[in-house]
């Protein structure tokens, strides 16, 4: 036989605990019933003589003993299982003996016990029929020993002669044995089938037994001194009862007496109750046993429980709370260990009140300090990915139209950038990847990037990550084109932000799905300043202004008006511009209908007296600055340009494009500064303007263009050509063209300007606030200014997270400095051993947006243990606790738990509340009296002894808890004698395991492995200890002891073992089988619902051995065949086939693996336990097929479509 483990031991369960040998009933002085003594005095009155009225003797006593009830004890004291085994022996050896004398002599004994039994029945019918001669009918024991005879034994009594043979006397049985003819069964005289006959009547009679006495003792038909003797048959058994009780009198002696012992008394129960307020009363105080009425007893006893601590109750109450997880990926980097944050994880939610009303449904229970959610399911997501990132805010950003480049780069550091570079290489694959390579990967889509649209936050697809080394430089650069929406202003109620600044934003969120998650590397780094250049191409939304008036440019207008002349100009404004301090610019004309002449202007006015061509026309164009105009470097342009050549400057002579493009690249040389504060105000231009415009004016020719001089010149060639005509022949001059009066079809513009803030990495910030930038970390919950800020602080790039989860609360109605009750309703969730300690939980408040971790001494109360169970922490708030804060509601006061390792032995949140106390019942209070679960059902407790002026509500919302009955005689009897043998010390796996149970009333099942531990085996001075709870409505699922009670047990075996042993408390652990097959259902059958019945059963047999509060089998396994044969038994399927098994197991280093019975090359018949503590049982759901055909079918190994996310699929190397 193949021993799974070599630690054989079965364990301890509560019901094994108990001695039968100590209980009162387990041997008695007097043990006699009723019947027995009914057979023993009618055994004993045959051997007393019995004398007539003449003195003569006359038989014996029993011949006055006639009744019916002296068969019917003799029925029922038969003693049928050793009658049984008398026969089932000697057949047996009569069977296994060769030797005629053996078989002779065993054959002997059975005819001797058959022909016993056929002459007991025999006797008790014709003792029966003597006393009822013709009136069966009134005899039901008569009756049933007259069928037996008749349907069961006389068709076997030919064969029973025949066995028994002349060797025993049946010539005295009565004429009933003989049978008719067609009942005569023909057994060829085998012993064993004549007895089975018999035994079986014997059977049905001794069971009938305690119905025929019954129905016996009520009828009136007994003789006077059968009924006198009955009744003092039933008086004796009050002395045969105290005689019975000398062992227990002698127990309890020896207990209580001699061993001082006494029984526990009833362990009260607890409870906790929720206060509320009248308006206007800012506190009551609740004494120490302050009493509260929760009912009375069926006597009228009032049920009083007692307010544990002195309390203050505010009308402080819970609103929100919310969850933050950093879930940290751990490395190894030239022998030293190091970790990342490789994804962060967030949750907000309302907190919802106690209602009697509406009963609570805790569908959702949050970890206070989050989880991982990486292997769960979509189902069971708790929470949702952090929003963590880096905004920016400037004016400069206000884009809206155009095709738009922007390019930052943050000067970081030399500290920090070094540090930076160090942490990329320690996450190398290997050593031959170059940084470069691994900063392509790590950056490819480090950031999404969004800008604040007039329709909420756009998602920029066109970007690019780059860093330079040799600066310390990591740039990012991002691009808009011109069917893009405008970068606009913030707004609150679209950008859904509190607080934030009338500007536009650019959001730097970091991916939680990047290659690597940047926190790590992005949040340490600190800005030597930034630098912010955009560039804009094709800008039209211009303002036009000439010395004439507005001009409407959405159709061709004239820029220097109908008659332009030196001096005449365009104004074009636009504040998103020229409210900037523009680097650069370019302007690019259109012109409409511009004369198309092969020599340009010079052909167009060649008529004129004025030697004018495409030269000739000239601008200067300035920049408005304080009310000045100031003339642009560069800024005296060419007005029209030629086709021939792609310069400013045209030919004299030649045809003209119908464009003009100017490039102004030094305008900044004009060292105008920014002026945001009027670049989101509408543009438009009169005596006080400022600022937001450039100007055009027409520099040269002084004529303009020609419009003054046209019709004297038109004059004298009309004249001239006029008298050429008529007087002479002189050649006739050309005519004049009217002269060009320009139209502009379309103008636009680009242009560049860059922002510079210095000095990030100094904590002076006088003078930063006319930086007109600002910084700002966005928070999962909210957002904190970082620069300009009022704390000093140097802006890193990302918001430090210094724990590994956080638990937020946000409360309202605070009136600081005072105390607040918070109560928690926690989950009965555990951790998988004691080894695991619970993290150290610190306790922050929040003002000015920043944390300040409040003192030791400010944690009056804290009965959850560390977010172990469900309790009361009652914190001292400060004065100095504010709300307004952004980086959380800012409607709210903001306290926050945050914790660092082992944050997944904390239990699971129900539900959070206020102003609870906990109360106790009091001593005079058995809430057993009234309850027999000794729990308080929840909503009992509504008010106090007295009156509480300024409470408007009190309610208990939850039930009871902690109560225990007091202890029991047999209870304690049976503690008594485990500690006789333990002496409440702790030596070997009885001791552990008994003492275990007998502290901790909760569990069921206490198994004791000695040189063990959850991290490997063979570990000396190390005791294991795997305790599992008593069954719950749960049913199946895998049944955990709390965190809390683990450590609770360590502590105490500790106490009671020598200290050179180290002790370790764990839950088992659950490996679940998985069943894959493929089957057939009978016809007729519904299949949806034959599968549904199909899934029961097969975790019905999986979980059998599990059931309830069965011993558990630690270490166990399962047979394939077994599990093949049970489902093939069912009545409803038809065919099995492809049928294979998984299992899923976590190896010692925490890594799950996958054991498939179908794996090629690892042909299994049975799968086992992986650890000795493991212990099988069912998955949720298992993969059932349905085919239509009986066919066999190979079983194939487990797919991805075969498992399930966050049960059984796993990825192995």
């Amino acid at each position: 036989m193949e021993i799974p483990f070599k630690y054989i031991n079965e364990g301890s369960v509560q019901a094994g605990r108990k001695f039968s040998a100590l209980h009162p009933d387990y041997v008695k002085i007097d043990e006699l019933k009723s019947q027995d003594l009914l057979v023993i005095l009618y055994d004993f009155s045959k051997f007393l003589t019995y004398y007539n009225q003449k003195g003569q003797v006359d038989g014996d006593f029993s011949k006055i003993l006639q009744d019916e009830i002296f068969i019917i004890a003799q029925i029922l004291s038969l003693d049928f299982e050793e009658f049984n085994n008398q026969f089932a022996e000697a057949y047996l050896k009569y069977n296994k003996f060769s030797r005629p004398e053996k078989k002779a002599k065993y054959l002997a004994i059975c005819k001797d016990i058959i022909f016993k039994s056929l002459n007991t029945i025999n006797y008790w019918y014709t003792f029966l029929k003597k006393i009822y001669p013709a009136y069966k009918e009134h005899s039901r024991t008569l009756n049933e020993i007259s069928y037996l005879i008749n349907e069961k034994l006389s068709p076997v009594w030919p064969d029973s002669k025949a066995l028994l043979g002349e060797e025993y006397t049946l010539e005295d049985f009565a004429t009933i044995w003989t049978p008719e003819e067609d009942k005569v069964k023909k057994i060829n005289h085998s012993p064993q089938e004549i007895f089975g006959e018999i035994a079986e009547a014997l059977l049905y009679l001794n069971q009938k037994g305690k119905a025929l006495l019954s129905h016996n003792l009520s009828q009136n038909n007994h003789q006077p001194h059968i009924s006198l003797l009955l009744a003092f048959l039933d008086l004796y058994k009050i002395p045969q009862q105290e005689i019975n009780k000398l062992g227990l009198l002698h127990l309890n002696h020896y207990y209580k007496n001699i061993l001082k012992q006494a029984p526990y008394n009833f362990k009260a129960d607890k409870t906790y109750l929720q206060f509320q307020l009248d308006e206007g009363v800012p506190a009551v105080e609740i004494e120490e046993n302050t009493p509260f009425v929760a009912g009375e007893t069926a006597d009228g006893q009032k049920l009083i429980y007692e307010a544990d601590h002195h309390s203050v109750i505010t009308q402080a109450e819970a609103k929100k709370a919310g969850v933050y997880y950093a879930s940290k990926q751990r490395g190894i980097y030239k022998g030293k260990n190091f970790e990342i944050i490789k994804s962060l994880y967030a949750k907000e939610f309302e907190v919802q009140p106690y209602s009697e009303k509406e009963k609570e449904v805790h569908e959702t229970q949050i970890p206070p300090f989050g989880e991982e959610q990486e292997r769960q399911n979509e189902v069971n997501f708790l929470m949702d990915e952090g929003t963590l990132g880096l905004t920016l805010a400037s004016p400069l950003f206000y884009l809206s139209e155009g095709n738009r480049n922007i390019n930052i780069k943050f000067q970081l550091t030399e500290a920090t950038f070094t540090s930076f570079r160090k942490l990329i290489t320690k996450l190398k694959a290997d050593d031959s990847e170059s940084f470069e390579v691994l900063y392509v990967k790590t950056f490819l889509d480090l950031f999404e990037i969004y800008i604040t649209s007039p329709n909420g936050w756009f998602n920029i697809e066109e970007k690019k990550i780059t860093i330079d080394q040799e600066k310390n430089i990591l740039g990012v650069n991002i691009t808009l084109n011109e069917n893009e929406p405008s970068w606009a202003a913030y707004q609150k109620n679209i950008h859904q932000k509190n607080g934030i600044e009338n500007t536009p934003l650019l959001y730097l969120k970091v991916k939680n799905d990047n290659y690597i998650y940047g926190y790590s590397l992005l949040q340490p780094l600190v800005f030597a300043s930034i630098f912010i250049k955009t560039d804009v191409k094709l800008s039209q939304s211009l303002t036009a202004y000439n010395q004439i008036g507005q001009l409407n440019t959405d159709a061709p207008f004239q820029p220097f008006g109908p008659t332009p002349k030196k001096g005449s100009y365009l104004l074009l404004g636009n504040n998103e511009i020229f409210q900037k301090a523009i680097d650069t610019l370019d302007i690019q004309i259109k012109w409409y209908q511009i004369p198309e002449l092969a020599d340009g202007m010079y052909g167009h006015y060649q008529s004129y007296p004025l030697e004018w061509d495409n030269s000739t026309f000239k601008a200067k164009v300035y920049l408005l600055q304080e009310g000045k105009w100031k003339l642009i470097p560069d800024g005296e342009k060419f007005l029209f340009q030629t086709t021939d050549r792609n310069q400013e400057k045209p030919q004299e002579k030649g045809p003209l494009k119908p464009t003009t493009f100017w490039k102004f690249g030094r305008v900044s040389n004009l060292e105008i500064p920014h002026h945001f504060q009027n670049i989101h105000e509408k543009t438009q231009f009169d005596k006080l303007t400022k600022r937001g415009f450039i100007k055009i004016e027409l520099e040269n020719p002084s004529e303009g263009f020609g419009h003054l001089v046209y019709p004297s010149v038109l004059t004298e060639v009309t004249t001239h050509n006029a008298k050429s005509s008529f007087f002479s022949k002189t050649k006739e001059k050309p005519v004049p063209l009217a002269p060009y009066t320009p139209q502009i079809e379309k103008i636009t513009l680009n242009y560049s300007a860059s922002q510079e803030i210095h000095g990030l990495d100094e904590t002076q910030i006088k003078g930063k606030e006319d930086q007109h930038f600002g910084m700002y970390h966005f928070h999962p919950f909210g957002y904190e200014k970082i620069f300009p800020n009022e704390k000093s602080l140097i802006p890193s790039f990302l918001p430090a997270i210094d724990y590994d989860g956080a638990f937020h609360i946000g409360l309202d109605k605070v009136h600081a400095p005072e105390t607040v009750n918070l109560f928690f309703e926690m989950s009965d969730a555990s951790t998988a051993t004691s080894e695991d300690i619970p993290p150290t939980i610190v306790w922050s408040y929040l003002s000015n947006n920043e944390w300040h971790q409040l003192p030791s001494g400010a944690i009056l109360l804290d009965t959850t243990k560390g977010f172990l169970k469900s309790g009361i922490i009652r914190l001292s708030l400060p004065e100095k606790i504010k709300k307004g804060n952004t980086i959380m509601d800012d409607q709210l006061y903001w306290l926050r738990a945050s914790a660092k390792g082992n944050i997944h032995v904390s239990s699971k949140i129900k539900k959070i509340s206020t102003q609870f106390i906990s109360v106790t019942a009091s001593s005079s209070t058995d809430i057993g009296q009234k309850y027999e679960d000794q729990y308080l059902p929840e909503y009992q407790i509504k008010r106090g002894m007295v009156h509480f002026k300024g409470v408007k509500k009190i309610q208990q919302p939850l039930a009871s808890y902690g109560g225990i009955p007091a202890e029991n005689h047999e209870n304690f009897t049976f503690r008594i004698a485990e500690r006789l043998r333990h002496k409440k010390r702790a030596i070997t796996s009885w001791d552990f395991e008994r003492l275990v149970l007998e502290k901790f009333h909760e569990l069921n099942h206490a198994h004791c492995l000695q040189n063990l531990s959850t991290k490997s085996e063979d570990v000396s001075n190390s005791i294991l200890m795997i305790v599992s709870p008593k069954s719950s409505h749960k049913g199946h699922q895998e049944r955990m002891v709390s965190s809390e009670m683990l450590y609770q047990i360590k502590q105490f075996l500790q106490e009671l073992t020598t200290p050179f042993c180290n002790i370790e408390v764990s839950n088992p652990t659950y490996e679940r089988i998985k069943i894959l097959t493929a089957v057939r259902f009978k016809s007729g059958q519904n299949n949806g619902y034959s599968i549904q019945k199909l899934q029961t059963a097969i975790s019905d047999y999986i979980n059998g051995p599990y059931a309830q509060d069965n011993p558990i089998n630690l270490g166990g396994h399962i047979n394939i065949a077994d599990v093949l044969s049970y489902l093939r038994t069912l009545p409803y399927v038809a065919h099995i086939t492809r049928f294979s098994i998984v299992q899923t197991a976590q190896k010692y280093n925490g890594q799950f693996t996958l054991i498939d019975t179908a794996r090629e090359g690892e042909s299994k018949d049975r799968l086992k336990a992986t650890k000795p503590w493991s212990i099988l049982i069912s998955a949720k759901q298992h993969q059932i097929e349905l085919i239509e055909e009986g066919e066999d079918i190979k079983a194939e190994q487990a797919g991805i479509s075969h498992l399930s996310l966050g049960d059984d699929f796993i990825i192995e190397d």
